[in-house]
């Protein structure tokens, strides 16, 4: 179990895609360090920080809407149906903005109830 753990952190962790997990209040509650190449935040700086922080105006309210659909679907095993694609306009920490396509599932427990959100 740990070897599995350590070569899947291994993976986020140089991945080039920014990896994420939300909480069911959408704060990030893990991120790989892609985020400070593609966004100019450190893992520690987005750490927690709300979903009203990260995406403009417009692209908030349509990952909002996709966000509370996807939450509430039910999963069956091996679909992947219940994935959520969104090309989302992200703030950077300069300011600028980037357009990024995200790719977003709700996270369960074992007894199927959402826990978080996988991006």
């Amino acid at each position: 179990m740990r070897e599995s753990e350590r070569r899947y952190r291994l993976l986020a962790e140089n991945a080039s895609d920014i990896i994420w997990i939300r909480d069911l209040d959408l704060r990030i509650v893990y991120v790989n360090p892609a985020i400070t190449r593609i966004r100019g935040y450190s893992v520690e700086e987005a750490l927690g920080l709300p979903l009203e922080e990260t995406l403009t105006p417009a692209s908030l309210e349509l990952a909002r809407r996709a966000l509370a659909a996807a939450r509430n679907r039910t999963v069956e095993e091996n679909d992947t149906s219940w994935w959520t694609t969104l090309e989302l306009e992200h703030k950077c920490k300069d300011g600028s903005t980037v357009w990024l396509e995200a790719k977003a599932a709700p996270l369960r427990d074992d007894d199927g109830q959402a826990v978080g959100i996988l991006g």
